[in-house]
């Protein structure tokens, strides 16, 4: 994989996590930057879905289905 290939990734990423801040503030409490904080939490998702399998893809799946489904309202209230 090469290194222009995975900075498009932490880019995509970023754009998808970041629009309520979460990468920006995980990085910020953690001192990190944000490709350090987007590459360890892709890494540490690799390692579970290895270990669980689909089971693993299921969850999220399951998980984001659950989050569109939930109003844009509930869910700022459910992340403070």
């Amino acid at each position: 994989m090469g290194a222009e290939y995975v900075s498009e990734a932490y880019s995509w990423i970023v754009r998808r996590v970041s629009e309520r801040g979460d990468v920006q503030r995980i990085a910020d409490e953690e001192q990190r930057t944000i490709a350090q904080v987007c590459e360890m939490l892709l890494h540490e998702g690799v390692e579970t879905y290895k270990k669980e399998g689909p089971k693993f893809m299921q969850r999220l799946v399951a998980k984001q289905k659950a989050r569109l489904r939930t109003p844009l309202r509930e869910r700022g209230a459910q992340s403070v």
